[in-house]
């Protein structure tokens, strides 16, 4: 192993020396500030910062970059740079193949370098004190007197530091790291090689490697934490097998739409935070009656109302409207029982959330024969205004101010007949058939044979009814007939005072016919030539 170095001697001049003797020295292109060592010399010098082979200088600089830096830390491999700036750090890879693929060739690297040589990985705004690399693993502390860690594009916080302290490093064999404050007092704060190492297989793609080989190794504490650094780095399933905090299963099973996941996990936790939003993903992949569950427990009683009523559920539709009556949400409760076609229920519930008005008014349009309890709830919810509760009609009471009610309850009991006789019809011809009335037909071919065999006796009792009608017509037709209309009296020449009223009164009405009856134009001047 070669052992090179170098030594900054002035602005203009950088020696180089090789197992601690000089080999080479070099003159940079402009003022050099600050030098940095590692698998390249790095050298800031005007606002920029300028990699150079260690063997290769005369053909330029590797690289120049527009940055800074207060330090450069390379990471054991030599495949990442962190350039550590005044409010942030960057992180570099490296490729060590396109720079010596550009050294071996014969031409000049050019002033900016080898294109390709480095790419930035990540940009983070922290201000670092100092850093070390353990593995793909950048730990450093920062200046608000935090201990962090970056990995794979994320950071996370170690610990909170009590006052500024200075890092000496991390020792794997205790999975600690060490550092020290003004007087010399050490801390060490734990930090497990098995969660680096597992971090740094999944920065690199070894996924396998990782859950078959180093998983086993973490500690069960720590596997909630590896589940959100999974999760931040895009694989969501692994993560979900990962972690034992069911708040992050649970969002991590709605993402990946895991239906019966997130369901053990909510009934586990019982919020109603976690129903609603399983209900709603329910909903969305067509699940309703998971849906239905978990929007019950959730109490998401609109939630339920939409599901029911699209679903066209009337038992889901009474179930609900009872449930939301105890809960005293009498709006759903309202639209439930609308929606079952329960006008009683309606009006209850309208009564119960204390708008007797409106359920006399409902009951008048959908529900006519509960209008006159509605009424008498209305009065009675007046109580001592009696001048305005004697103002509100029962419909009982004045029937002739509800004409339409009347005439409700007159279909109502045609209605009524005509379903009682159909019924009485059935029974008498299932009782014709020789069987009871409370047979069921086992097979459809059964009831249809009862059907046809119950249709003549039908038949005969409407021919029978039919010939009678004839019969009665025919009848009162000949006796309107032999009925001959009296003769009209004739004017007498005498005539009395009733008489000459009675006349004067006619005459009257025939001069108010004539002026209501209009005459053509032409007919009323003929007349008037007459007279003239």
């Amino acid at each position: 192993q070669r052992r090179v170095h170098g030594v900054l001697e002035n602005s203009q001049t950088i020696k180089i020396f090789k197992n601690f003797k000089p080999k080479t020295s070099f003159k940079p292109p402009a003022n050099t500030e600050a030098i940095f060592g590692g698998p390249l010399l790095c050298v800031r010098a005007d606002d920029a910062t300028h990699f150079y082979d260690w063997d290769v200088q005369d053909k330029g600089p590797v690289r120049k970059i527009a940055a800074s830096p207060k330090n450069v830390y390379w990471n054991e491999n030599a495949e990442l740079c962190c350039l550590v700036c005044e409010s942030s750090f960057y992180v570099l890879r490296f490729s060590r193949d396109t720079v010596q693929a550009a050294l071996d060739g014969n031409e000049d690297l050019g002033e900016d370098g080898v294109e390709g040589s480095f790419e930035l990985d990540d940009e983070i705004e922290d201000k670092v004190r100092q850093g070390t690399w353990i593995g793909d693993c950048f730990l450093y502390t920062n200046r608000n007197q935090r201990l962090n860690y970056y990995i794979g594009g994320e950071t996370y916080t170690l610990a909170v530091l009590e006052r500024p302290m200075h890092l000496l490093g991390y020792v794997s064999k205790e999975n600690r790291v060490f550092l020290a404050d003004k007087e010399r007092s050490i801390v060490s704060y734990q930090m497990f090689l098995s969660v680096i190492e597992y971090q740094t297989a999944i920065v690199r793609g070894d996924l396998e490697g990782a859950q078959r080989h180093i998983l086993p190794r973490v500690p069960e504490s720590h596997k909630s934490k590896i589940a959100r650094f999974l999760d931040a780095q895009g694989h969501k399933k692994i993560a979900l097998e990962v972690s034992t905090d069911d708040e992050h299963r649970f969002d991590l099973a709605i993402e990946l739409k895991q239906l019966d996941a997130a369901q053990e996990i909510a009934e586990r936790a019982k919020t109603p935070a976690k129903w609603k939003q399983l209900g709603d993903l329910s909903i969305q992949y067509c699940k309703f009656e998971q849906a239905a569950k978990a929007l019950k427990a959730g109490e998401d009683y609109n939630g339920l109302l939409l599901l029911y009523s699209s679903t066209n559920d009337v038992e889901g539709l009474k179930e609900l409207a009872a449930l939301t009556v105890e809960k005293g949400k009498h709006n759903v409760a309202f639209m439930a029982y609308y929606l079952a076609n329960n006008a009683e229920g309606c009006i209850d519930t309208l009564c119960a959330s204390q708008r007797v008005p409106h359920a006399a008014l409902f009951a008048r349009s959908y529900a006519p024969k509960l209008a006159s309890k509605a009424v008498q709830t209305w009065k009675k919810e007046l109580g001592s205004t009696t001048k305005i509760a004697n103002c509100v009609a029962d419909p009982q009471e004045v029937p002739n101010l509800f004409p339409e009610i009347a005439e409700f309850f007159q279909v109502s009991k045609a209605e009524e007949k005509v379903e009682e006789e159909q019924n009485n019809d059935e029974e008498r011809a299932v009782e014709d058939n020789g069987e009871p009335a409370t047979t069921e037909a086992s097979s459809p071919a059964e009831a249809e044979e009862a059907v046809d065999e119950a249709e003549p006796p039908q038949a005969e009792a409407e021919a029978e009814a039919e010939a009678e009608a004839d019969i009665t017509a025919a009848a009162e037709e000949a006796d309107e007939a032999e009925a001959e209309p009296e003769p009209e009296p004739e004017a007498t020449a005498g005539t009395t005072a009733d008489d000459e009223d009675q006349e004067f009164e006619d005459a009257v009405a025939i001069a108010g016919d004539a002026q209501e009856t209009p005459t053509p134009s032409g007919a009323w001047d003929e007349a008037e030539e007459d007279n003239w």
